[in-house]
């Protein structure tokens, strides 16, 4: 029986579709949901033999986490009958998804698929094809 699904959003009309499905499976099954939002740290590179490094990506704003917890309340709000926490979190997105889902001890995770091309696939691997291999939890990918 499914008691707890977890939820990955990133915003993109993928990852709101699979929420959609979630929340409204959520309901029919009488579960709680969390609903996670994983914000990418910079990447950053060492430069020289010192302590000069090379910032590739953004830092994480105090906006970029308020944008995350706004986007989770206006999913969540979509469906107001499932009981659903919000939860923003930074990390490598599928190591953090499949950590969360491990500590919550959560029955299913369901996420979107962005359809990467193949070419960016093969370099750089997708979100959920990572938690596809190392979540412990069954995964649901929309697409």
């Amino acid at each position: 029986m499914i008691k707890h699904v977890l939820l990955a959003v990133d915003g993109s009309a993928q990852s709101r579709h699979a929420a959609r499905f979630g929340l409204a499976f959520a309901e029919q099954a009488g579960a709680e949901v969390t609903l996670l939002c994983v914000l990418e740290l910079p990447d950053v590179i060492p430069v020289g033999p010192v302590s000069s490094y090379l910032v590739l990506s953004p830092a994480i704003t105090d906006e970029a986490l308020a944008r995350a917890r706004t986007m989770l309340g206006e999913v969540a709000a979509e469906k107001a009958s499932v009981k659903a926490t919000l939860r923003v979190e930074t990390g490598h997105v599928s190591e953090v998804i499949c950590d969360v889902a491990n500590r919550l001890q959560v029955d299913l995770i369901i996420m979107g698929a962005r359809g990467l091309g193949a070419a960016k696939r093969l370099l750089l691997g997708s979100v959920s094809d990572q938690v596809l291999r190392h979540a412990h939890t069954p995964v649901l990918v929309w697409r």
